[in-house]
């Protein structure tokens, strides 16, 4: 019998393939709106007693289906997503109240105190009580990144002079033209200085004010600088509980990404005023988080060196063969910033210069977020 073969043409194989991919595409979203839905729906009732049975009922999805959809959408699973809502908002009581830890309990939805005790400690490193004695204190914090590493060990915004002043934001895009003012600092009573050792001469100017802690900042990574300002504290435990979280969640995103990402090249890429500067992979701002912490794979061009300049005119800004371009987007560059991405070939995406060059705790635990949105 004569064997029958049928020849399938490129454009019916990629007409077959678009149209399989507007499915999968249909599906991810609708599946991305869904745990978005269940998603806010934790956040707004997370002081309700909320079996997470519930919300798979609620979801229409099997549970298997459900914890996969949910943790790939936020990089948690659900219960570990509410208790960290539960535990962010009771550190926020203790801080900034004097309410009872039995009463913080139940207003962050857990009825039996003891057991959201152990559920604190176990996910921050130190008891309720043991929290508010360390950490209700006012710092003044002269380094920005360090500001940022102490409110992701659990200090509360009004704690932190000069940030109190301000929002986080808009603080660390000012820090640079922030000025000490030493009358205004006394009147604010601050109970601990931190400073970066490098500025010890201003440090001696300051230490009639308060007890001062110095910091290293240049010669350490933004997980040693977490150990560190949690020594300062007082407990390092707070720093490990912190790390041991994030890493977890590191995995599971850079899984994630690197599904959808593959082998292809990424950059970062910022529009300054007067060139266009690509993030080397030497450079630990975005390179840390981009090379070492997701593992992906960056171009030849940039990868023994802190970054590389290119002009607004230069044709190699047309002929870069990168598939994925981070684009850092600062206010007021809207204009060059059309003329770059019209050059640019492969995918962009826009991001906002603050969390993605806050080389902090605080900054790496929300770009982490970003980069499951932006890449997976």
């Amino acid at each position: 019998m004569k064997k029958i073969t049928r020849k399938v043409s490129k454009s019916t194989l990629i007409n077959y393939y678009r149209s399989w991919k507007k499915i999968v595409d249909r599906h991810t979203d609708e599946q991305n709106d869904l745990m978005h839905e269940m998603k806010s729906y934790l956040d707004q009732y997370f002081d309700d007693p909320i079996p997470i049975t519930e919300l798979v009922k609620m979801s229409g999805l099997n549970v298997t289906t459900f914890y996969k959809e949910f943790k790939d959408y936020t990089g948690y699973a659900p219960l570990q997503y509410l208790t960290n809502k539960r535990i962010d908002r009771a550190k926020h009581f203790l801080l900034t109240t004097s309410i009872p830890i039995s009463d913080i309990a139940h207003k962050v939805g857990y009825q039996d105190v003891y057991y959201f005790s152990r559920v604190f400690k176990r996910t921050v490193g130190v008891s309720p009580k043991k929290f508010s004695e360390l950490c209700k204190r006012k710092f003044f914090v002269l380094t920005p990144a360090f500001t940022a590493n102490l409110l992701a060990l659990g200090i509360a915004e009004h704690l932190l002079y000069p940030l109190s002043q301000s929002d986080i934001h808009s603080f660390l895009k000012q820090s640079r033209k922030r000025e000490v003012n030493l009358d205004e600092l006394s009147l604010w009573e601050p109970q601990c200085i931190i400073c970066r050792s490098e500025k010890r001469m201003l440090a001696n100017q300051l230490q009639k004010i308060a007890p001062i802690s110095l910091v290293p900042y240049k010669n350490l990574s933004w997980r040693e600088q977490l150990f560190q300002l949690a020594n300062v504290i007082g407990s390092k435990e707070l720093a490990q509980r912190w790390l041991n979280q994030y890493d977890k969640r590191l995995h599971k995103v850079r899984k994630k990404v690197k599904q959808k990402v593959g082998n292809d090249k990424v950059v970062a890429i910022r529009v300054l005023d007067k060139k266009i500067r690509i993030f080397g992979v030497q450079r630990r701002k975005l390179s840390d988080f981009l090379y070492r912490e997701l593992k992906l794979n960056a171009p030849a061009m940039i990868k023994d060196v802190f970054y590389y300049d290119l002009d607004y005119d230069s044709n190699e800004l047309c002929n870069l063969d990168i598939q994925h371009i981070l684009l850092i987007v600062d206010p007021g560059k809207e204009e060059q910033i059309s003329l770059v991405k019209n050059k640019l070939k492969g995918n962009i995406y826009e991001v906002d210069s603050i969390p993605w060059l806050s080389y902090s705790a605080w900054g790496h635990e929300r770009i982490l977020t970003e980069a499951l949105e932006v890449f997976a």
